[in-house]
């Protein structure tokens, strides 16, 4: 049996589907379970001990062309945990004899052999919870519990562990932009976090992309001066270790707070109290991690960087939830 999981999407995508993959080894170890995925995320799948085989999807295939490269990957189970039109036709073309996806896509209805009857949008689950179910439920293998996902889920990632950072040094990343796959929280919040950690004797380490540091620099002096810039230093596979080898990040809902969560390491998550963007979709499982949120429910017309709700997450609220995590373990 071979198992391609189709999740040509972000970084934070595929994090949350690497659990999953753990699980169905666990229960089918003979199987071997490859991962469809974009060039930007491959970084996240290759740190995957459970995939068998990372498979990087060029941009700007044909239907054609994709049918082709996947004819010779001798595919038995394809499961689109990213509904693509596109790569839905190429799966069929590639004759792939099972082919799964979700109901509520209407080209699933040619193109599928097996239609999951779950909806995303409307289901309530955690990201985490609904892929794995998704491609449970693809598979007909039995379903664990949501409190057994979270107690395993780092095992299950099989993601790097978080290494120890060296003795001495105390640093916390701190992602301040989200390339708008998360609600921002306001750069001045940062600019205060970082002053209050500088007083701890704890570096703040300001990470992004080059473009992020375009978005920085006129916010700079802000900051205080004992913080470190990385702003378009590493690569992805280079950002993974510089968060394992921290003693913690903060950031809204994006991808680099989920590495940190997947991989066991101590990270504040920060929610607005929204439909689709809040912490009970979107928030970090594990116990090395805290989501912070307001408690009421918002409706208000904001947007990704004016939110009046993640305004309103103080930065002593997100060092308070820092100190706790960083306690050392009794």
């Amino acid at each position: 049996m071979h198992l391609m999981i189709s999740r040509v999407e972000g970084i934070g995508d595929v994090c949350l589907t690497l659990p999953a993959v753990g699980y169905i080894k666990r229960l089918l170890p003979d199987c071997k379970i490859s991962m469809l995925v974009s060039p930007y995320s491959q970084a996240v799948a290759r740190a995957c001990t459970w995939l068998d085989e990372v498979v990087v999807l060029q941009p700007g295939q044909s239907v054609d062309e994709i049918a082709t490269f996947l004819s010779g990957f001798q595919v038995s189970h394809f499961v689109h945990v990213t509904a693509n039109k596109t790569l839905s036709k190429a799966a069929k073309q590639a004759k792939i004899p099972n082919r799964s996806g979700l109901a509520g896509r209407y080209y699933h209805l040619f193109t599928c052999t097996q239609l999951i009857w779950m909806s995303r949008a409307k289901s309530g689950l955690h990201e985490v919870q609904f892929n794995l179910l998704l491609l449970l439920r693809s598979l007909k293998l039995a379903e664990p519990s949501f409190d057994e996902l979270k107690t395993h889920m780092v095992d299950w990632a099989g993601f790097h562990p978080a290494a120890n950072p060296t003795p001495g040094q105390r640093q916390v990343i701190l992602h301040p932009f989200s390339r708008g796959h998360g609600r921002e929280w306001p750069i001045q919040r940062y600019a205060e976090l970082a002053h209050l950690l500088v007083k701890q004797n704890i570096r703040p380490v300001i990470g992004g992309t080059q473009a992020d540091a375009q978005l920085f620099a006129p916010e700079q002096s802000q900051f205080p001066v004992e913080c470190q810039l990385v702003f378009g230093q590493d690569t992805l596979e280079g950002y993974i270790q510089r968060i394992a080898h921290s003693n913690a990040l903060v950031a809204s809902g994006t991808g680099p707070l989920h590495i940190a969560s997947i991989m066991g390491q101590r990270c504040v998550g920060l929610f607005p109290p929204r439909k689709v963007v809040h912490s009970k979709r979107w928030g970090c499982l594990t116990p090395a991690s805290r989501n912070l949120e307001l408690p009421d429910f918002c409706n208000r017309d904001c947007s990704n960087t004016e939110c009046a709700c993640m305004q309103a997450i103080s930065a002593a609220g997100v060092a308070d939830a820092l100190t706790a995590l960083m306690q050392p373990a009794h």
